[in-house]
């Protein structure tokens, strides 16, 4: 697949903010629009206790967040 055109974090807040993603679910990669997959309960689990272990890791040194 070619890539048309790379994008700025900058620009995708705007696309965002215009209401252009409005029900997309996608990620901004290396300057690339992507698909997200949906989130499965696999999914919630993993991240969730991912987080948890980053959390007990870098106590007292940063924050890590889950949404």
């Amino acid at each position: 697949m070619k890539v048309l055109a790379k994008l700025s974090v900058t620009e995708y807040h705007r696309m965002v903010e215009a209401d252009i993603l409005r029900d997309c679910h996608v990620e901004l990669l290396d300057g690339e629009i992507f698909e997200k997959s949906p989130k499965t309960p696999i999914y919630f689990t993993t991240v969730r206790r991912g987080t948890k272990y980053l959390e007990d890791l870098i106590s007292g040194v940063a924050e890590a967040r889950f949404n």
